[in-house]
């Protein structure tokens, strides 16, 4: 059924909104972000408000559908953040959280604004004192990354799920092994780049951010950055080109791999076809 109302909180510039509302063009939209952009107020479908969750607006009844994408793992208390999504949740309505997946460990681990890595054990219990239930869980696919979702109902009764039970001893295990592969990273890529006189990046997005804070020597080694749109480069402290412009001049140079180890592999490929050489770290961080 096509909800009537929807609310997301943590939307950004209101783009899936915007998408939502088009998908379900008769249903109202509201959407809460803190670092929202001067809303549009042209729509009057497509509310949109700077604030939290506890900033929601008093006149705005309760929805049908309410999201959560990327936002609980940053919150101080995702029962208490649960909780107050329960409570503007219509009858028969649904709350659907997307965020990192826990299970294997993987690069949200290393993100200082990421206060919980959730399991679907740990979502389940943040609703315990709620109505709400979980309902259904999936992990995205491979192409799209390390993230999961979650469907939370009030409860009527229904056991639709099987009761989830972490491994916490091998959970603790796979942690830590991977934090450790992080500490050791900056000494081996250090050893791996010792015989290349220039160093270039592959790749300036979050992948590279990691890497200039958590292998800062050989960040200091890296004398550009290149990738297919520099558009997407972040701001990392170096100068930054175009793959296609950049490749004639960087004969000799080693291409540090700075995209997420699942991908690494292909780009090594690219490389290798162009005659270029590749220090890739994926043997030791798998995700």
């Amino acid at each position: 059924m096509a909800p009537s109302s929807i609310f997301e909180i943590g939307c950004g510039s209101g783009a899936l909104l915007r998408e939502l509302s088009t998908l379900w063009p008769d249903a109202k939209c509201l959407g809460l972000d803190p670092a929202l952009p001067t809303p549009d107020r042209s729509d009057p479908r497509l509310r949109l408000e700077r604030g939290f969750v506890e900033d929601t607006p008093n006149d705005v009844g309760n929805f049908d559908l309410i999201i959560a994408v990327n936002v609980i793992e940053h919150t101080p208390s995702p029962r208490g953040f649960l909780a107050s999504l329960q409570s503007r949740l219509a009858t028969g309505g649904r709350i659907v959280i997307i965020c990192p997946s826990a299970e294997p460990p993987n690069h949200e681990l290393m993100l200082f604004d990421h206060l919980y890595s959730l399991t679907v054990t740990a979502l389940g219990s943040a609703v315990a004192d709620t109505p709400l239930v979980l309902r259904r869980h999936s992990f995205a696919s491979a192409a799209i990354g390390a993230f999961q979702m979650v469907t939370f109902e009030n409860a009527d009764g229904r056991a639709d799920l099987p009761a989830y039970r972490d491994d916490f001893h091998n959970l603790t295990s796979m942690r830590q092994s991977y934090l450790d592969g992080w500490a050791g990273l900056d000494q081996v890529l250090l050893d791996r780049t010792r015989s290349v006189s220039r160093l270039v990046a592959f790749g300036g997005g979050e992948t590279a951010a990691l890497l200039r804070a958590y292998a800062p020597r050989t960040w200091t080694r890296v004398e550009l950055i290149v990738l297919d749109d520099v558009d997407e480069a972040w701001s990392l402290d170096h100068p930054v080109a175009s793959f296609a412009n950049a490749v004639g001049t960087l004969g000799g140079a080693g291409f540090l791999i700075a995209t997420t180890p699942r991908v690494q592999s292909v780009v090594v490929e690219r490389l290798q076809a162009s005659g270029l050489q590749s220090i890739r770290w994926d043997d030791l961080i798998m995700n």
